[in-house]
């Protein structure tokens, strides 16, 4: 399989970098003071000015390579899932390495643990502020670090995921509806994405299964009912509440799956299986070319980027079992492609594949990360599951 050179070749790659690399909406990170100053429209102009050029300019700018505590949650638990398939103390050794450098990303002053992105960012709907925590990059990386608590016995490990609940139970605004609530992005805004609350959802299921707690059910149950409540009639979610959100791309809606499959493995009683079906049959139906190309949006096809493509080999190896071989037949035909198509002969994945060019620019945590959980997912599933057979 072209899949057992790929692998390899993107870790060395990676591994070469110490995990350290550019991200796409790194434009502010030299900026942070000016960008503070700066309105909306010129922040967005800066990052989007780095992020669509087909050339790389930061270091003409001052914007180092960087870790960024998402892109090493996402490399712990490729590693951990290779150092379970097949104990190699290489994979043991790294993970330790990247668990020392989340260990050190922690960001201090919040009721829990919790994790951010080291440069700031401007979307549609709100500024982050670099530093800033978010449910997102925290419920990633508490998850990486509960694999590691379950599979290298680490009980710091455990111990510092289980501090983020009060995180996301004391420091994220809710924004309520007669059904539930939605939690906020951060605790700077009160915007109300549907991805971010879900998987805030998902960090809390996973410690649920080991501690039992009330109030973490409490909060599950509250965002479910929300998500159930803005879930469009054909399966879809929009990006989130605002006018602005009204969108409906691929690896958002791959998110939204991936944490309601996680929910419903660990909480069966809450009754959201219907929601996911629902989810997973426009998923399958709208985001993919010959159920192997992702697609960017349900109604635009570009850009093609790996960064969709890695979210859905994750989502369809982890349901194969459930729901049956042909999603990871699905997930082995996407990754086939993204190979052929998309990897460079050093090792790393393009940013994307536009209608008129391909932008090669090699982006750590956006794009190198994603690959390389995605891959180490695949490969595992594909040698520990032999009765699955590869068409």
């Amino acid at each position: 399989m072209e899949l057992n050179s790929a692998l390899p070749k993107l870790l060395n790659y990676c591994v070469a970098l110490d995990f350290k690399g550019y991200d796409p909406y790194d434009g502010l990170y030299r900026q942070n003071k000016n960008s503070q100053n700066a309105n909306k429209w010129q922040r967005l102009l800066r990052i989007h000015l780095n992020k669509r050029s087909p050339v790389n300019f930061r270091s003409f700018q001052s914007i180092s390579p960087a870790h960024n505590a998402k892109g090493l949650a996402l490399f712990l638990s490729g590693m951990l899932k290779l150092y379970q398939q097949s104990p190699n103390e290489k994979y043991r050794k790294y993970a330790l390495r990247l668990i020392e450098l989340l260990t050190h990303y922690k960001i201090e002053g919040y009721a829990g643990a919790c994790w951010g992105y080291y440069f700031p960012w401007q979307s549609r709907a709100f500024f982050i502020p670099a530093n800033t925590p978010s449910v997102v990059v925290t419920s990633f990386v508490v998850d990486a670090l509960l694999d590691a608590a379950e599979i290298l016995n680490d009980k710091d490990c455990y111990h510092l995921a289980s501090s983020s609940q009060n995180f996301v139970l004391q420091n994220l605004n809710r924004s309520y509806k007669s059904e539930g609530y939605c939690l906020s992005y951060s605790p700077l805004d009160w915007t109300q994405v549907y991805n971010a609350s879900l998987l805030g959802a998902s960090l809390l299921a996973r410690l649920y299964k080991i501690e039992q707690k009330p109030e973490q059910k409490d909060a599950i149950i509250a965002i479910l009912n929300y998500l159930r409540s803005v879930q469009n009639p054909d399966g879809s979610w929009f990006y989130g509440e605002a006018a602005n959100q009204k969108w409906i791309d691929h690896y958002h809606t791959a998110f939204v799956l991936d944490a309601l499959f996680t929910i419903q493995t660990i909480l069966p009683d809450l009754n959201s299986e219907s929601m996911f079906q629902k989810g997973l049959e426009f998923y399958i139906k709208h985001l993919f070319i010959d159920n192997r190309i992702p697609q960017f949006y349900a109604d635009k096809t570009f850009p093609i980027e790996p960064h969709c493509g890695a979210a859905s080999i994750i989502l369809l190896t982890r349901i194969s079992r459930a729901y049956g071989p042909q999603y990871l037949q699905q997930a082995y035909r996407i990754a086939e492609w993204l190979v052929q198509n998309m990897q460079d002969k050093k090792g790393y994945f393009y940013f994307q594949k536009n209608k008129l060019f391909t932008n090669k620019v090699s982006y750590m945590r956006w794009v190198q990360a994603w690959m390389f959980k995605a891959l180490s997912y695949l490969i595992s599933e594909i040698t520990s599951n032999q009765k699955i057979e590869i068409e």
